[in-house]
């Protein structure tokens, strides 16, 4: 991670909202036809888009994060673009296959996405070894065993840059990002997509590390569970598409 990246979530850190607050984020618009501008780290088209840093995900977990990083979101008709760019001492996912529960297995970041008055949510996992794992749940009313079943999405694509080596805790690593292109079209399937409203969006990850004391979990937005809990819709930000 660039020490101006360092710096800027310091900044950003700086800002304290209130505990019944919730954060809003805004997704910068990319034109149609822009795919492979959006799929590039150092592409002009990110240094529009606002860029928040993570949070601890619980109000009794550690106050301070030992590694922390950024999110951003660029958007438009066809794809949510999502670029997250973490400190990270030691790179690790030891599973290689797609559609599986990566948490389990080392890092990975999270991405849940509730539509504007729907209450379905998708959680789309990205790893650091480019491995994905999609989760699709018609309501959290309705959590049955069928909504685990793991199933990959059309579409679906992410660019990882490690700066560090995958898999080897006898060297100290720097950072990991990613950009997530997720596909409109295969969020249509479920149900329909309100642009002119916010949505409802948490990106979250699971830090693994030796040099850390125990794993450590981290959100965008603000705490409102006790402990981390990803699926706690109080706790996701307000994604507001701008255009």
């Amino acid at each position: 991670m660039n020490k101006w990246l360092i710096a800027l979530i310091s900044l950003l850190g700086l800002t304290a909202l209130a505990a019944d607050e919730q954060l809003s984020c805004h997704a910068a618009y990319l034109p149609a036809g822009k795919f492979d501008d959006a799929m590039q780290f150092a592409s002009p088209a990110w240094h529009q888009a606002p860029a928040y840093p993570f949070c601890t995900a619980g109000t009794k977990c550690p106050a301070k994060l030992n590694e922390n990083g950024i999110v951003k979101f660029l958007w438009n008709e066809n794809y949510l673009f999502v670029m997250v760019d973490m400190e990270d001492s030691d790179i690790v996912q030891e599973n290689d296959k797609d559609n599986e529960l990566h948490y389990l297995t080392g890092d990975v970041l999270e991405i849940f996405i509730r539509p504007a008055g729907q209450r379905c949510c998708w959680e789309i996992y990205a790893t650091p070894n480019e491995h994905r794992t999609v989760l699709f749940y018609p309501s959290h009313g309705r959590l049955l065993p069928s909504c685990l079943l793991l199933n990959g999405m059309d579409g679906y694509q992410t660019k990882v840059e490690l700066s560090g080596t995958l898999n080897n805790m006898s060297d100290r690593d720097q950072s990991w990002r990613c950009i997530a292109a997720i596909p409109m079209k295969e969020l249509q399937k479920q149900c329909p997509l309100d642009f002119s409203k916010p949505w409802l969006v948490q990106v979250a990850r699971y830090n693994y590390s030796v040099y850390l004391e125990d794993t450590e979990f981290s959100i965008i937005g603000i705490a409102k569970s006790e402990y981390a809990n990803y699926h706690w819709f109080p706790s996701y930000v307000k994604l507001y598409f701008d255009k």
